[in-house]
Formats: structure tokens, sequence, C-alpha cells
């Protein structure tokens, strides 16, 4: 098998696993997990309790921590459904963290790609260490008893730690298409990269989505179209993004702008793209149309969770096809 290949294969694996994470991410989420582990230990954390003393124990530093102090009602069964989530997620990411690191050193020190290459798949090493440790960032904003809100993590750090894993994740299929995408391109247009404000604007709309949910804020408003919240029409600071209202306000709205300025670029560039990019971009309305439908089923159903993690996993989609139609720009 040539280098090539291997490496091709390496940077898919990456991304499929990339996947796996942030669905199990958005489980932990809902299913309230994500504080079950409160501490993090990055070697000899890979083991779970192993009998009941050590599961008590575990309960135990639970309970010195503010989620548990609101939920005093919560067994140490309850514990363990949550706990098993956390531990899945973080185990996961260990995972992604092997399957990155050790074949970037065996393909550098074996020097199967270029210099070029290693700084590049470097990069990836690095984008994944640092989710690593704005995980527990997040984490430690629902321990504090002066930052917990609540509900669980800041939403804001929840957002960041999405944010993120969409970028390595888009990083890496940037990456695979450099190798393998070199057809994706249309070398015949000179114009201006219109992907670049198109992936802007769908990445902004998914980390409103993210600081909607750390703030559960798909449940103030069970109605579509029409929204009403005496509360946030007579406020002074409701257009404030420490309102929920306000967030999830844009978070409904702010797509269906997308979709017209998506439809209006492809209107005026049409007779410059490629049969590919019109695919790409006829691809990305439907996409976004399927979206907004399930965003609003999310809603109109009180937030069920299949729903909420389909409506994440469609953002993760939606970002891949953005960060393909940005590439097919990009002729350089």
């Amino acid at each position: 098998m040539d280098h090539q290949k291997i490496v091709s294969r390496w940077l898919l694996t990456i991304m499929i696993f990339i996947i796996i994470i942030i669905v199990v991410g958005g489980i932990t989420r809902i299913t309230d997990s994500g504080l079950s582990m409160v501490d993090w230990h990055p070697v000899t954390g890979i083991f779970p309790p192993l009998n009941e003393e050590q599961w008590q124990n575990e309960f135990e530093s639970y309970k010195k921590y503010p989620e548990y102090q609101n939920n005093l009602n919560f067994s140490i069964q309850d514990f363990k459904k949550i706990f098993w989530w956390e531990y899945i997620h973080r185990l996961i990411g260990r995972i992604i963290g092997l399957i990155a690191l050790i074949p970037y050193l065996y393909l550098s020190l074996a020097s199967k790609i270029s210099k070029y290459q290693k700084i590049r798949y470097f990069i990836i090493v690095l984008l994944i260490t640092s989710q690593g440790i704005l995980g527990w960032m997040m984490v430690k904003t629902g321990l504090n008893q002066d930052t917990y809100n609540g509900i669980g993590v800041s939403p804001y750090f929840l957002a960041m730690h999405l944010s993120l894993a969409l970028i390595t994740f888009c990083y890496v299929f940037w990456q695979y298409m450099r190798l393998k995408g070199a057809f994706l391109r249309n070398n015949t247009y000179t114009g201006f990269n219109y992907g670049i404000p198109i992936f802007i604007l769908l990445f902004i709309q998914i980390i409103l989505g993210a600081i909607l949910s750390g703030m559960n804020g798909g449940l103030v408003s069970h109605t579509f179209p029409m929204m009403s919240s005496q509360e946030f029409y007579s406020s002074r600071s409701a257009f404030d993004f420490r309102n929920t209202f306000f967030v999830h306000f844009l978070h409904r709205w702010f797509p269906f702008l997308v979709l017209l300025f998506i439809s209006f670029v492809y209107y005026i560039k049409r007779t410059s793209l490629s049969e590919s990019q019109k695919s790409y971009f006829k691809i990305l309305f439907y996409l976004i149309a399927y979206q907004i439908a399930l965003g609003v089923l999310t809603v109109i159903f009180y937030v069920p969770g299949t729903l909420a993690i389909l409506h994440q996993l469609g953002a993760v989609f939606i970002i891949m096809v953005a960060t393909l139609l940005l590439y097919s720009f990009n002729n350089k």
C-alpha cells in the first residue's frame, strides 16, 4: 500500500471518530452526564470503577460538588447511568488521541511524509490535545460553586468545546481533500471565494445552537413560528447573549437568512460554477432545510433526546459540505 493511501485512510479514520465523539458528547450533554467525573487523569483515568467500593468512592466524590447538592435524591444507581456516558466520552477522546499520535509518529520518524505534511499533521495532534484540555476546563465551570449555573457547565465553554471539535474535523477533512480531492476544485473559477462567508455564517449558527443547548434554551418556547415571552420583551437585557430567549430567537431565525444568502450566491454565480459546485450548493440547501425542520420538531416536542442528537449530527454534515464548498473555490 502506498504512503498516500495510508495517510488518507488515517485521516478518514480520525474524521469518523470525531463524528462519533460529537454524537456521544451530545448524548452526554442531553443526559446531564458531563459532571459525573469530577477529576481528570489522562492516563490512569482510563479504568472505570471495578467494584462496589470504587463506585461508592466515585459517588462520594460527586456528592461534594454543586450538581449533586441540587439533586439530593440522586442514588448511586442514577449516578452509574450518567457516569458511563461521560466515561465513554472521555475514553473515545483518548482513542482519538492515540489514533492521531501513533500513526503521526510513525509517518514522521520513518520519513513517509514531507516536512510540510509533518507540520500540517502535527497541527491535528495539537488540536486534539487542546480539545481534551478545553473539555476539562469546561467541566470545571460546572464543578465550581461560583460558576455553576444550576444547569451544568458554562454554555459558552460548551460552545467553544463543540466549535473546536468541528474546527478539528474540518481541518482534518481539508487535509484529506488535499490528498484525494484535487478533482473537487473548480480550476477555471477566478472570482471571490463565496465559500468563506457561507462557512462563517453556518459556523455562527452552530455556535448559537451550542450556547442554546448549554442554556437548556430549547425549552423556553414550544411553538412555531410565533414566539412569546413577556419577560423577554419587558427586560432591559432582552438583546443580551445571557438571555436564553434571545439566543433561542437568533438560533431559530438566523438559518433562514443563511438560506437566503446561499440561494442568492447560487443565483448570481450559477453560470461560473462547475457542475460539482452546483451539486454542493443544492446539497447544502437541502441539508439546512432538513436541519430547520428537525429543529422545529425538536422544539415542538420538548427537546426529545433522539431528535436533539440528530439535530447535532446534522450540523456536522452541514459544516462538512460547507468545507467541501470552500475547498472547491480554492483553486490555488
